[in-house]
């Protein structure tokens, strides 16, 4: 059961299948023709991703069957919600909700996040889900919009969540230093035109 667009809102929180990796080896399906589409078996590599060559000797990608595991983890919408209502765009991107153990309450990492929320790849929601817990900024996905299993019963994020998430990611990806980096030269470039 998938969720329809119109229901796909920016901070709202839903169930989503998210894939994941448990590193090398990968595992890898190799269809067996002679037994018919569909048919073959899983072969665990170390690295199944070098190139391969044609009978000219230039090298390709081939496209490889990985599979892939996916859990169904609690997660927030964190993309506009422009793309969200598109039919003509089929991916929404998502943060991972994580809840924090009781056993973890009392750690430094856990007592800062709560305290300060000052955590570049983190971000501290409280009880928002029922337990507390906090949003892995550091872990966005981009996944199918059919992979959205359902809405949780739980409000939105507030926009001052939002906001702050929104920071933290563009200090990840070094966003504000290419914000900056453009108004320099915008500023330079003015300079020497005058």
């Amino acid at each position: 059961m998938s969720v329809e667009n119109d229901r796909i809102l920016r901070g709202h929180i839903f169930y989503a299948a998210v894939a994941f990796s448990d590193g090398t080896p990968v595992d890898f399906f190799e269809p067996i023709p002679d037994l018919g589409k569909g048919f073959g078996r899983i072969v665990s590599k170390m690295n199944g991703f070098n190139p391969v060559y044609d009978e000219n000797g230039k090298k390709y990608s081939p496209t490889l069957n990985v599979v892939v595991k996916h859990k169904v983890r609690l997660s927030v919408v964190i993309q506009s919600n422009l793309f969200n209502q598109n039919e003509s765009y089929d991916h929404v991107y998502i943060a991972p909700i994580a809840t924090i153990h009781p056993t973890q309450e009392k750690t430094e990492l856990i007592e800062r996040l709560k305290d300060t929320n000052d955590i570049p790849q983190l971000h501290y929601i409280g009880n928002h889900t029922g337990r507390p817990a906090y949003v892995n900024v550091s872990d966005i996905k981009r996944i199918h919009k059919s992979l959205l299993i359902e809405e949780t019963r739980f409000s939105p994020l507030c926009d001052s969540d939002l906001e702050q998430m929104d920071y933290k990611i563009s200090t990840l990806l070094e966003i504000k230093k290419l914000m900056q980096f453009e108004e320099i030269s915008d500023d330079a470039e003015e300079e020497l035109s005058s």
